[in-house]
Protein backbone atom coordinates (compact mmCIF):
# COMPACT_ATOMS: atom_id res chain seq x y z
CA UNK A 1 0.00 0.00 0.00
CA UNK A 2 2.89 2.27 -1.09
CA UNK A 3 1.85 5.68 -2.65
CA UNK A 4 4.03 8.85 -4.23
CA UNK A 5 3.62 12.31 -2.80
CA UNK A 6 2.58 15.20 -5.07
CA UNK A 7 5.05 18.04 -5.96
CA UNK A 8 2.55 20.58 -3.76
CA UNK A 9 2.59 18.65 -0.61
CA UNK A 10 6.14 17.74 -0.39
CA UNK A 11 6.68 21.52 -0.42
CA UNK A 12 4.14 21.82 2.48
CA UNK A 13 6.07 19.11 4.19
CA UNK A 14 9.24 20.89 3.91
CA UNK A 15 7.51 24.20 4.90
CA UNK A 16 6.07 22.97 8.22
CA UNK A 17 9.09 21.20 9.12
CA UNK A 18 10.88 23.84 11.46
CA UNK A 19 8.73 22.68 14.94
CA UNK A 20 9.41 20.08 17.27
CA UNK A 21 5.89 18.29 16.39
CA UNK A 22 6.73 18.17 12.82
CA UNK A 23 10.02 17.15 13.15
CA UNK A 24 8.21 14.35 15.39
CA UNK A 25 6.08 13.52 12.73
CA UNK A 26 8.77 12.85 10.24
CA UNK A 27 11.25 10.94 12.23
CA UNK A 28 8.25 9.19 13.22
CA UNK A 29 6.82 7.96 9.11
CA UNK A 30 10.93 7.71 8.46
CA UNK A 31 10.49 4.85 11.16
CA UNK A 32 7.33 3.58 9.58
CA UNK A 33 8.59 3.71 5.86
CA UNK A 34 11.81 1.41 6.86
CA UNK A 35 9.62 -0.88 8.68
CA UNK A 36 6.85 -2.38 6.36
CA UNK A 37 5.96 -4.67 9.24
CA UNK A 38 4.15 -1.81 10.87
CA UNK A 39 1.68 -1.24 7.94
CA UNK A 40 0.86 -5.00 8.11
CA UNK A 41 0.52 -5.05 11.84
CA UNK A 42 -2.19 -2.03 11.44
CA UNK A 43 -3.63 -4.38 8.70
CA UNK A 44 -4.46 -7.15 10.74
CA UNK A 45 -5.82 -5.05 13.49
CA UNK A 46 -8.14 -3.45 11.14
CA UNK A 47 -8.94 -6.74 9.80
CA UNK A 48 -9.95 -7.77 13.02
CA UNK A 49 -12.17 -5.35 14.31
CA UNK A 50 -13.78 -5.51 10.55
CA UNK A 51 -14.61 -8.91 10.58
CA UNK A 52 -15.95 -9.07 14.46
CA UNK A 53 -18.46 -6.20 13.57
CA UNK A 54 -19.53 -7.93 10.40
CA UNK A 55 -19.64 -11.26 12.06
CA UNK A 56 -22.40 -9.14 14.50
CA UNK A 57 -24.06 -7.92 11.17
CA UNK A 58 -24.51 -11.49 10.28
CA UNK A 59 -25.82 -12.82 13.21
CA UNK A 60 -28.11 -9.69 13.64
CA UNK A 61 -29.51 -10.54 10.25
CA UNK A 62 -29.59 -14.61 10.50
CA UNK A 63 -31.91 -13.53 13.85
CA UNK A 64 -34.66 -11.43 11.75
CA UNK A 65 -34.38 -13.68 8.96
CA UNK A 66 -35.51 -16.32 12.03
CA UNK A 67 -37.53 -14.31 14.03
CA UNK A 68 -35.80 -14.93 17.23
CA UNK A 69 -34.12 -13.00 19.43
CA UNK A 70 -30.96 -13.26 21.57
CA UNK A 71 -27.56 -11.40 22.74
CA UNK A 72 -24.67 -11.81 20.42
CA UNK A 73 -21.73 -13.21 22.78
CA UNK A 74 -18.87 -13.04 19.85
CA UNK A 75 -17.16 -15.85 17.88
CA UNK A 76 -20.25 -16.77 15.54
CA UNK A 77 -21.15 -16.95 12.74
CA UNK A 78 -17.92 -18.24 10.83
CA UNK A 79 -17.08 -15.15 8.83
CA UNK A 80 -13.61 -15.32 7.31
CA UNK A 81 -12.60 -12.28 5.22
CA UNK A 82 -14.34 -8.82 4.60
CA UNK A 83 -15.14 -8.55 0.45
CA UNK A 84 -17.15 -5.58 0.80
CA UNK A 85 -17.70 -2.17 2.88
CA UNK A 86 -16.49 1.74 2.98
CA UNK A 87 -13.37 2.34 2.43
CA UNK A 88 -11.09 2.24 5.66
CA UNK A 89 -8.49 5.09 6.60
CA UNK A 90 -5.27 4.12 5.07
CA UNK A 91 -2.38 2.58 7.60
CA UNK A 92 -0.03 5.23 6.59
CA UNK A 93 -2.86 7.58 8.42
CA UNK A 94 -3.53 6.06 11.34
CA UNK A 95 -0.08 5.05 12.43
CA UNK A 96 0.66 9.25 11.79
CA UNK A 97 -2.78 10.02 14.51
CA UNK A 98 -0.85 7.18 16.52
CA UNK A 99 1.92 9.42 16.61
CA UNK A 100 0.05 12.86 17.60
CA UNK A 101 -1.66 10.81 19.99
CA UNK A 102 1.14 9.75 21.95
CA UNK A 103 2.97 12.72 21.57
CA UNK A 104 0.05 14.70 22.61
CA UNK A 105 -2.03 14.78 26.22
CA UNK A 106 -4.27 11.95 23.95
CA UNK A 107 -7.36 13.80 22.75
CA UNK A 108 -8.87 14.75 26.03
CA UNK A 109 -7.75 18.47 26.83
CA UNK A 110 -8.72 21.31 24.41
CA UNK A 111 -4.86 22.05 23.61
CA UNK A 112 -3.90 18.44 22.54
CA UNK A 113 -6.87 18.58 20.12
CA UNK A 114 -5.67 21.69 18.92
CA UNK A 115 -2.26 20.16 17.91
CA UNK A 116 -3.47 17.19 16.34
CA UNK A 117 -6.47 19.18 14.52
CA UNK A 118 -5.05 22.11 13.06
CA UNK A 119 -1.16 21.08 12.76
CA UNK A 120 -0.63 22.17 9.59
CA UNK A 121 2.83 18.96 9.43
CA UNK A 122 0.18 16.57 10.55
CA UNK A 123 -2.07 17.36 7.75
CA UNK A 124 0.74 17.62 5.10
CA UNK A 125 1.88 14.28 6.42
CA UNK A 126 -1.40 12.55 5.54
CA UNK A 127 -2.08 10.29 2.63
CA UNK A 128 -2.64 12.28 -0.35
CA UNK A 129 -6.26 10.65 -1.00
CA UNK A 130 -7.29 12.16 2.01
CA UNK A 131 -9.81 14.93 1.47
CA UNK A 132 -9.98 16.83 4.73
CA UNK A 133 -9.40 15.95 8.50
CA UNK A 134 -10.95 13.34 10.33
CA UNK A 135 -13.10 13.60 13.00
CA UNK A 136 -11.75 13.37 16.79
CA UNK A 137 -13.84 10.33 17.67
CA UNK A 138 -12.52 8.72 14.38
CA UNK A 139 -9.40 9.09 14.86
CA UNK A 140 -9.48 7.90 18.53
CA UNK A 141 -11.79 4.80 16.83
CA UNK A 142 -8.43 4.05 14.69
CA UNK A 143 -5.99 4.75 17.23
CA UNK A 144 -7.43 2.26 20.19
CA UNK A 145 -7.29 -0.49 17.35
CA UNK A 146 -4.28 -0.87 17.82
CA UNK A 147 -4.39 -3.12 20.90
CA UNK A 148 -1.23 -4.19 23.37
CA UNK A 149 0.47 -6.84 21.79
CA UNK A 150 0.94 -5.02 18.59
CA UNK A 151 1.94 -2.04 19.95
CA UNK A 152 4.58 -3.91 21.72
CA UNK A 153 5.47 -5.36 18.75
CA UNK A 154 5.82 -1.87 17.14
CA UNK A 155 7.89 -0.53 19.83
CA UNK A 156 10.32 -3.46 19.33
CA UNK A 157 11.20 -2.64 15.50
CA UNK A 158 11.54 0.99 16.85
CA UNK A 159 14.20 -0.30 19.00
CA UNK A 160 15.56 -2.75 16.55
CA UNK A 161 15.47 0.64 14.38
CA UNK A 162 17.05 2.56 16.72
CA UNK A 163 20.06 0.45 17.77
CA UNK A 164 20.82 0.67 14.35
CA UNK A 165 20.38 3.90 13.67
CA UNK A 166 21.81 5.15 16.78
CA UNK A 167 24.20 2.03 17.77
CA UNK A 168 26.81 2.50 20.56
CA UNK A 169 28.36 0.68 23.05
CA UNK A 170 25.99 2.71 25.79
CA UNK A 171 23.07 0.01 24.50
CA UNK A 172 25.10 -2.76 26.64
CA UNK A 173 24.56 -0.63 30.03
CA UNK A 174 21.34 -0.32 31.66
CA UNK A 175 19.68 1.65 34.70
CA UNK A 176 15.87 0.17 36.25
CA UNK A 177 13.65 2.00 38.29
CA UNK A 178 10.20 1.78 39.24
CA UNK A 179 7.49 4.38 39.34
CA UNK A 180 3.84 4.48 40.38
CA UNK A 181 1.33 6.40 37.73
CA UNK A 182 -1.66 7.63 38.65
CA UNK A 183 -4.82 5.80 37.25
CA UNK A 184 -8.03 7.31 35.33
CA UNK A 185 -10.14 7.00 38.67
CA UNK A 186 -10.99 7.96 42.02
CA UNK A 187 -8.99 7.45 45.17
CA UNK A 188 -10.98 4.08 46.21
CA UNK A 189 -13.71 4.73 49.02
CA UNK A 190 -16.57 1.87 49.39
CA UNK A 191 -19.65 4.61 50.35
CA UNK A 192 -18.24 6.88 46.97
CA UNK A 193 -17.95 3.44 44.65
CA UNK A 194 -21.33 2.81 45.82
CA UNK A 195 -23.18 5.82 45.49
CA UNK A 196 -21.20 5.96 41.89
CA UNK A 197 -22.35 2.17 40.87
CA UNK A 198 -26.23 3.13 42.30
CA UNK A 199 -25.63 6.31 39.71
CA UNK A 200 -24.34 4.65 36.94
CA UNK A 201 -27.27 1.89 37.10
CA UNK A 202 -30.11 4.62 37.32
CA UNK A 203 -28.43 6.10 34.12
CA UNK A 204 -27.99 3.24 32.65
CA UNK A 205 -31.95 2.38 33.02
CA UNK A 206 -32.86 5.55 32.03
CA UNK A 207 -30.81 5.17 28.79
CA UNK A 208 -32.68 1.50 28.09
CA UNK A 209 -36.03 3.14 27.99
CA UNK A 210 -35.30 6.26 26.26
CA UNK A 211 -33.32 4.06 23.01
CA UNK A 212 -36.40 2.24 23.25
CA UNK A 213 -39.12 4.76 23.61
CA UNK A 214 -40.80 2.26 26.53
CA UNK A 215 -42.43 4.55 28.76
CA UNK A 216 -41.37 2.95 32.42
CA UNK A 217 -40.06 6.27 34.57
CA UNK A 218 -37.85 5.28 37.45
CA UNK A 219 -40.41 4.71 40.89
CA UNK A 220 -40.51 8.03 43.50
CA UNK A 221 -39.17 5.18 45.89
CA UNK A 222 -36.33 4.39 43.99
CA UNK A 223 -35.66 8.11 43.72
CA UNK A 224 -35.58 8.67 47.70
CA UNK A 225 -33.86 5.79 48.22
CA UNK A 226 -30.98 6.97 45.90
CA UNK A 227 -31.42 10.20 47.55
CA UNK A 228 -30.84 8.78 50.99
CA UNK A 229 -28.11 7.05 49.52
CA UNK A 230 -25.78 10.21 48.28
CA UNK A 231 -27.43 12.34 51.39
CA UNK A 232 -25.60 9.61 53.74
CA UNK A 233 -22.33 9.74 51.72
CA UNK A 234 -21.70 13.28 51.80
CA UNK A 235 -22.52 13.38 55.21
CA UNK A 236 -20.05 10.47 55.99
CA UNK A 237 -17.53 12.89 54.39
CA UNK A 238 -18.37 15.64 56.22
CA UNK A 239 -17.99 13.95 59.48
CA UNK A 240 -14.54 12.57 58.89
CA UNK A 241 -11.94 13.26 61.86
CA UNK A 242 -14.34 14.38 64.34
CA UNK A 243 -15.68 13.59 67.42
CA UNK A 244 -17.44 10.42 67.10
CA UNK A 245 -16.83 10.22 63.17
CA UNK A 246 -16.65 6.22 63.86
CA UNK A 247 -20.37 6.22 65.39
CA UNK A 248 -21.56 8.09 62.55
CA UNK A 249 -19.93 6.35 59.69
CA UNK A 250 -20.90 2.83 60.75
CA UNK A 251 -24.92 4.70 61.18
CA UNK A 252 -24.04 6.43 57.42
CA UNK A 253 -23.22 3.10 56.41
CA UNK A 254 -26.47 1.11 57.58
CA UNK A 255 -28.26 3.69 56.11
CA UNK A 256 -26.51 3.26 52.65
CA UNK A 257 -26.45 -0.32 52.32
CA UNK A 258 -30.40 -0.19 53.77
CA UNK A 259 -31.30 1.78 50.95
CA UNK A 260 -29.24 0.21 48.39
CA UNK A 261 -30.75 -2.75 49.18
CA UNK A 262 -34.28 -1.69 48.68
CA UNK A 263 -33.41 -0.21 45.08
CA UNK A 264 -31.71 -3.31 43.98
CA UNK A 265 -34.90 -5.56 45.27
CA UNK A 266 -37.79 -3.07 43.36
CA UNK A 267 -35.32 -3.25 39.95
CA UNK A 268 -35.31 -7.00 40.13
CA UNK A 269 -38.75 -7.70 40.73
CA UNK A 270 -40.06 -5.03 37.72
CA UNK A 271 -37.11 -5.99 35.33
CA UNK A 272 -38.95 -9.14 33.90
CA UNK A 273 -42.07 -7.04 32.79
CA UNK A 274 -40.16 -4.02 30.99
CA UNK A 275 -37.42 -6.88 29.55
CA UNK A 276 -40.06 -8.28 28.07
CA UNK A 277 -41.15 -4.63 26.71
CA UNK A 278 -37.83 -4.26 25.22
CA UNK A 279 -36.98 -7.45 23.73
CA UNK A 280 -40.47 -6.96 21.56
CA UNK A 281 -39.42 -3.16 20.79
CA UNK A 282 -35.08 -4.43 19.85
CA UNK A 283 -36.59 -6.50 17.24
CA UNK A 284 -37.98 -3.39 15.13
CA UNK A 285 -34.40 -1.42 15.87
CA UNK A 286 -31.92 -1.09 13.37
CA UNK A 287 -28.98 -3.19 13.45
CA UNK A 288 -27.02 -0.25 15.13
CA UNK A 289 -29.49 0.96 17.36
CA UNK A 290 -29.73 -2.86 18.65
CA UNK A 291 -26.01 -3.29 19.39
CA UNK A 292 -25.69 0.07 21.47
CA UNK A 293 -28.78 -1.31 23.47
CA UNK A 294 -26.98 -4.44 23.75
CA UNK A 295 -23.97 -2.79 25.32
CA UNK A 296 -26.56 -0.60 27.33
CA UNK A 297 -28.11 -4.15 29.06
CA UNK A 298 -24.62 -5.28 29.69
CA UNK A 299 -23.85 -2.29 31.52
CA UNK A 300 -27.42 -2.32 33.38
CA UNK A 301 -26.52 -6.13 34.25
CA UNK A 302 -22.56 -5.38 35.47
CA UNK A 303 -23.78 -2.82 37.78
CA UNK A 304 -25.82 -4.76 39.35
CA UNK A 305 -23.47 -7.24 40.16
CA UNK A 306 -21.30 -4.55 41.45
CA UNK A 307 -23.63 -2.79 43.78
CA UNK A 308 -24.41 -6.45 45.13
CA UNK A 309 -20.48 -7.14 45.90
CA UNK A 310 -20.21 -3.46 47.19
CA UNK A 311 -22.66 -4.00 49.69
CA UNK A 312 -20.96 -7.62 50.81
CA UNK A 313 -18.01 -6.05 50.87
CA UNK A 314 -19.14 -2.61 53.16
CA UNK A 315 -20.83 -4.75 55.07
CA UNK A 316 -17.72 -7.33 56.12
CA UNK A 317 -15.70 -4.14 56.56
CA UNK A 318 -17.35 -2.08 58.46
CA UNK A 319 -19.80 -4.26 60.44
CA UNK A 320 -18.06 -7.32 60.82
CA UNK A 321 -14.50 -5.77 61.02
CA UNK A 322 -12.47 -8.08 58.27
CA UNK A 323 -9.97 -7.06 56.17
CA UNK A 324 -10.07 -7.79 52.47
CA UNK A 325 -7.34 -8.85 50.27
CA UNK A 326 -7.08 -5.98 48.01
CA UNK A 327 -7.22 -8.88 44.78
CA UNK A 328 -11.02 -9.60 46.43
CA UNK A 329 -11.92 -6.17 46.67
CA UNK A 330 -13.78 -3.67 43.97
CA UNK A 331 -11.54 -0.91 44.13
CA UNK A 332 -12.44 1.18 41.14
CA UNK A 333 -15.88 1.03 38.54
CA UNK A 334 -13.59 2.52 35.86
CA UNK A 335 -10.33 0.74 36.12
CA UNK A 336 -10.83 -2.52 38.03
CA UNK A 337 -7.10 -3.60 37.37
CA UNK A 338 -5.97 -0.43 39.53
CA UNK A 339 -4.55 -0.73 43.22
CA UNK A 340 -2.50 1.49 45.39
CA UNK A 341 0.73 1.48 45.13
CA UNK A 342 2.92 1.95 48.09
CA UNK A 343 6.75 3.18 47.57
CA UNK A 344 8.67 4.08 50.78
CA UNK A 345 7.68 6.85 52.73
CA UNK A 346 5.76 8.67 49.38
CA UNK A 347 2.27 9.04 49.25
CA UNK A 348 0.17 6.42 48.26
CA UNK A 349 -0.99 6.14 44.51
CA UNK A 350 -3.92 4.99 43.47
CA UNK A 351 -3.03 3.52 39.97
CA UNK A 352 -0.35 0.85 38.43
CA UNK A 353 3.37 0.06 39.00
CA UNK A 354 5.49 0.18 36.33
CA UNK A 355 9.25 -1.01 35.71
CA UNK A 356 10.97 0.18 33.55
CA UNK A 357 14.96 0.14 31.89
CA UNK A 358 16.62 2.81 29.98
CA UNK A 359 19.80 2.42 28.84
CA UNK A 360 22.82 4.63 28.50
CA UNK A 361 21.69 6.44 25.30
CA UNK A 362 18.66 7.40 27.05
CA UNK A 363 16.33 4.88 25.19
CA UNK A 364 13.75 2.87 27.24
CA UNK A 365 14.36 -0.73 26.01
CA UNK A 366 12.35 -2.57 27.85
CA UNK A 367 9.06 -1.81 30.40
CA UNK A 368 6.91 -4.53 32.48
CA UNK A 369 3.55 -3.48 34.08
CA UNK A 370 3.11 -5.16 37.53
CA UNK A 371 -0.28 -6.78 38.70
CA UNK A 372 -0.65 -5.17 41.90
CA UNK A 373 1.59 -4.06 44.31
CA UNK A 374 4.64 -6.85 43.57
CA UNK A 375 8.38 -5.97 45.00
CA UNK A 376 10.78 -4.56 42.35
CA UNK A 377 13.02 -7.77 42.96
CA UNK A 378 10.55 -10.51 41.16
CA UNK A 379 10.31 -7.93 38.55
CA UNK A 380 13.80 -7.23 37.51
CA UNK A 381 14.29 -10.40 35.56
CA UNK A 382 11.30 -10.19 33.46
CA UNK A 383 12.83 -5.89 32.43
CA UNK A 384 16.18 -7.46 31.48
CA UNK A 385 14.59 -10.56 29.74
CA UNK A 386 12.27 -7.98 27.41
CA UNK A 387 15.26 -5.77 26.85
CA UNK A 388 17.53 -8.43 25.56
CA UNK A 389 14.41 -9.50 23.48
CA UNK A 390 13.10 -5.84 21.97
CA UNK A 391 16.85 -4.83 21.25
CA UNK A 392 19.01 -7.93 20.17
CA UNK A 393 21.67 -7.08 22.88
CA UNK A 394 22.94 -7.88 25.95
CA UNK A 395 23.17 -5.68 28.70
CA UNK A 396 26.57 -6.03 30.54
CA UNK A 397 26.33 -3.43 32.79
CA UNK A 398 22.87 -3.49 34.77
CA UNK A 399 22.79 -0.44 38.16
CA UNK A 400 19.80 -0.35 40.20
CA UNK A 401 18.24 0.55 43.67
CA UNK A 402 17.81 -0.96 47.11
CA UNK A 403 14.64 -2.53 46.23
CA UNK A 404 16.10 -5.03 43.91
CA UNK A 405 18.63 -6.42 45.85
CA UNK A 406 18.31 -9.88 46.32
CA UNK A 407 21.08 -13.21 46.27
CA UNK A 408 18.31 -14.62 43.77
CA UNK A 409 18.38 -11.36 41.70
CA UNK A 410 21.53 -11.62 41.13
CA UNK A 411 21.77 -15.28 40.22
CA UNK A 412 18.80 -13.93 38.00
CA UNK A 413 20.79 -11.44 35.90
CA UNK A 414 23.92 -13.26 36.24
CA UNK A 415 22.79 -15.88 33.91
CA UNK A 416 21.45 -13.43 31.54
CA UNK A 417 24.68 -12.29 30.99
CA UNK A 418 25.16 -9.23 33.42
CA UNK A 419 28.79 -8.82 34.59
CA UNK A 420 28.61 -5.88 36.39
CA UNK A 421 25.63 -5.47 38.75
CA UNK A 422 25.10 -2.26 41.03
CA UNK A 423 23.14 -2.24 44.14
CA UNK A 424 22.61 1.08 45.81
CA UNK A 425 21.67 2.01 49.08
CA UNK A 426 22.18 -0.06 52.77
CA UNK A 427 21.12 -3.40 51.24
CA UNK A 428 23.28 -3.46 48.04
CA UNK A 429 26.20 -2.43 50.44
CA UNK A 430 25.61 -5.87 52.52
CA UNK A 431 24.87 -7.62 49.24
CA UNK A 432 27.69 -6.99 47.53
CA UNK A 433 30.37 -6.68 50.67
CA UNK A 434 33.36 -3.62 50.63
CA UNK A 435 35.62 -4.42 47.75
CA UNK A 436 33.11 -4.91 45.02
CA UNK A 437 31.18 -1.85 46.70
CA UNK A 438 34.24 0.13 46.39
CA UNK A 439 35.33 -0.93 42.69
CA UNK A 440 35.46 1.89 40.53
CA UNK A 441 33.03 0.59 37.96
CA UNK A 442 30.37 -0.36 39.98
CA UNK A 443 30.80 2.99 41.90
CA UNK A 444 30.56 4.82 38.71
CA UNK A 445 27.09 2.29 37.95
CA UNK A 446 25.78 3.69 41.56
CA UNK A 447 26.21 7.29 40.78
CA UNK A 448 24.58 6.68 37.53
CA UNK A 449 21.24 4.98 38.94
CA UNK A 450 19.61 8.53 39.52
CA UNK A 451 19.40 8.69 35.52
CA UNK A 452 16.32 6.20 35.78
CA UNK A 453 14.75 8.70 37.57
CA UNK A 454 15.13 11.38 36.12
CA UNK A 455 14.11 9.47 32.35
CA UNK A 456 10.90 8.35 34.15
CA UNK A 457 10.30 11.83 34.81
CA UNK A 458 10.74 13.10 31.59
CA UNK A 459 8.34 10.50 29.92
CA UNK A 460 5.54 11.63 33.18
CA UNK A 461 5.64 15.05 32.22
CA UNK A 462 6.76 15.39 28.22
CA UNK A 463 4.89 12.44 27.13
CA UNK A 464 1.98 13.42 29.56
CA UNK A 465 2.00 10.11 31.80
CA UNK A 466 1.58 11.27 35.11
CA UNK A 467 -2.32 10.31 34.99
CA UNK A 468 -3.63 7.46 32.76
CA UNK A 469 -6.08 8.43 29.76
CA UNK A 470 -7.39 4.73 29.27
CA UNK A 471 -8.88 1.99 31.93
CA UNK A 472 -8.59 -1.74 32.52
CA UNK A 473 -5.08 -3.43 31.74
CA UNK A 474 -5.08 -3.91 28.01
CA UNK A 475 -5.26 -0.17 27.75
CA UNK A 476 -3.62 0.96 30.39
CA UNK A 477 -0.50 -1.11 28.30
CA UNK A 478 -1.49 0.17 25.18
CA UNK A 479 -1.23 3.18 26.40
CA UNK A 480 2.16 3.32 28.46
CA UNK A 481 3.49 1.97 25.01
CA UNK A 482 2.95 4.61 23.13
CA UNK A 483 4.02 6.92 25.29
CA UNK A 484 6.78 5.13 25.98
CA UNK A 485 7.33 5.11 21.28
CA UNK A 486 7.34 8.70 21.57
CA UNK A 487 9.60 9.40 24.36
CA UNK A 488 12.11 7.10 22.69
CA UNK A 489 11.41 9.21 19.02
CA UNK A 490 11.87 12.54 21.27
CA UNK A 491 15.25 10.87 22.53
CA UNK A 492 16.55 9.86 19.30
CA UNK A 493 15.33 13.67 17.89
CA UNK A 494 17.31 15.30 20.64
CA UNK A 495 20.83 13.01 20.23
CA UNK A 496 20.63 14.17 16.19
CA UNK A 497 20.63 17.55 16.85
CA UNK A 498 23.08 17.61 19.88
CA UNK A 499 25.30 15.84 17.31
CA UNK A 500 24.62 18.44 14.78
CA UNK A 501 25.85 21.35 17.25
CA UNK A 502 28.49 19.30 17.87
CA UNK A 503 29.65 18.88 14.32
CA UNK A 504 28.52 22.99 13.50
Amino acid sequence: MQFELDQERVNRIFSARNTDFGDFLRKGMEFYHDNPEVERIILACQNRVGLEKKRQRVWEAQQRGQGSFGWYEGGAPDVSELLTGRPRMHPHNVFLFYLACSYADGVCKADARALIMESESLRALLHCSTKRMPGITTILEQVNQIEAHSSERILQLQLRWLARKDASPQWQEMVVDSTAIRANAAHPCDSALLVESLDALLRQYRRIHEMLGVEMAISPKVEKWHKQAHVEHRQMGMMRKKAGAKKRIRQGYRGMLHASVKILNHLIQHEQKWMHEAVEKTLLLSIARRSRFEKQRARYRHYLHTIVRLIEQSHMRVFEGKHLNMAHKIMSNKDPDAVIVSKGQREAVFGHKLQAGFNRAGYCCAFLLNKGNGSDSRSLHGVLSRSIENTGIKVIALSVDDGYAGAKTQREVTKLGVQYFSVSGAKGKRQQGEVLWNDPTIQELRNWRSAGESRISTIKQRQHLRRLRRSSRSAVEAEIISKIFAYNLCTYQRRLLSRLRKAA
